[in-house]
């Protein structure tokens, strides 16, 4: 049938694909400009509106399959996969942000699976304005939260902010990593909740979602690079296969070496209490009975010893975190005391901020000191 008997006068949604397994950015086919035109006009809305391309989505295309085989081939895989997210980053920070603040979606078709196809369709068709959830990050700490798939890292979010987190499972995309806003000791606080280090088989690939997004709020505040001031792994206490393994400490290391800015390896004399502030947090403990306690605690110093026994020499604590929002501020207090304590920048902040109590003591001193002035000139006046 011809679209003569079919007419279109506007489209509902736009699902633009970009193949992955391109080099270069400069081959994302058209000027990004050009493209929000021609968006405005088949969709038919105002580009002086705060969220006209809420019904669009990038999704890219071409993912390398995972495959069964020898050790090399595995390795191949997990290289090109790498190459891959780091393009999806780079796809997303230096060429799609400008529509995402306009209500754009990123997404993934991943192995051209008719669920993941299906996912994205909806999420074009279902599109509502979304609601403005800004985070400013300048001059304020910002820690990430990591972990495998329920481990706890909603749990722990839920009790420091007393919201629900978005279960993510297995999503991996950089809309996934959710930042989150709180206080600790009247310093503000960035939590970045994560997607589950077991989402796909290269741990590496959360700690690089986290990398793409620092570097993005490093081009809203016009800052070359935002880096983490500090990281807290949650790990169940419970023995059950579904919550996963706990990282590897080369992976954390190398890393941590990464996202914490300063550091080139484990020992640095740039920040030698950096390892400090990455902690990791014991969780479930809500869960354990009376009888298992014992045996909790033993797995709990025997994970020190063993899993994160480099960590522990390196200065990194064990903590635990009993569903509480006590135990969550404590946590994220010794990150904030910690980094209070090795940051000119903040001791320079509070050396200033006393100087200017000082200084408004001295004013009022002044000003109490001009009124009985007054007051002693007024009544030598009156006795005469």
């Amino acid at each position: 049938m011809s679209q003569r008997e079919f007419p279109i006068k506007a489209v509902d949604g736009i699902i633009l694909l970009h193949p992955i397994n391109r080099n270069r950015m400069s081959e994302a086919s058209v000027a990004l400009g050009t493209l929000r035109k021609a968006f405005s006009k088949v969709l038919d809305t105002d580009l002086e509106s705060r969220y006209p391309f809420f019904r669009v989505a990038l999704a890219t295309t071409l993912w390398v399959a995972e495959v069964t085989g020898g050790a090399a081939t595995k390795a191949a895989i997990e290289k090109e996969r790498t190459k891959q997210i780091r393009r999806e980053c780079d796809l997303q920070d230096n060429w799609w942000r400008l529509l995402e603040v306009q209500g754009a979606m990123f997404r993934r078709h991943d192995n051209d699976l008719y669920e993941s196809a299906k996912d994205i369709v909806l999420s074009v068709i279902k599109a509502q304005i979304p609601e403005q959830k800004t985070v400013y990050i300048r001059d304020q700490l910002i820690v990430g939260i990591i972990g495998s798939t329920q481990a706890g890292k909603s749990s722990f979010v839920e009790a420091l902010t007393e919201t629900s987190p978005s279960s993510k499972g297995n999503e991996l995309r950089m809309e996934s990593i959710e930042p989150y806003e709180i206080e600790i000791n009247k310093e503000k606080v960035v939590l970045l909740d994560t997607p589950g280090l077991d989402a796909t088989e290269n741990p590496t690939d959360v700690f690089q979602m986290i990398a793409g997004w620092l570097k993005a709020q490093g081009r809203k505040t016009a800052r070359t690079r935002h880096y983490l001031d500090g990281i807290v792994v949650v790990h169940p206490i419970l023995s059950n296969e579904q919550f996963g393994e706990l990282v590897l400490q080369s992976v954390l290391i190398e890393q941590a070496n990464k996202l914490l800015g300063k550091l080139k390896k484990v020992y640095d004399v740039k920040d030698p209490r950096a390892y400090c502030r990455v902690i990791l947090a014991t969780t479930k403990w809500d869960k354990v009975s009376q009888d298992e306690k014992k045996i909790a605690e033993e797995k709990e110093e025997n994970i020190r010893r063993t899993n994160w026994n480099i960590m522990s020499v390196a200065g990194s604590p064990v903590m635990r975190f009993d569903n509480t929002a006590e135990s969550a501020q404590r946590i994220i207090k010794t990150i904030v005391d910690e980094k209070k304590s090795a940051d000119a920048i903040y001791q320079y902040r509070n050396i200033r901020a006393a100087l200017n109590d000082i200084s408004s003591g001295f004013g009022h001193m002044q000003e109490e000191f001009s009124e009985l002035k007054k007051a002693r000139t007024a009544m030598s006046r009156g006795l005469r």
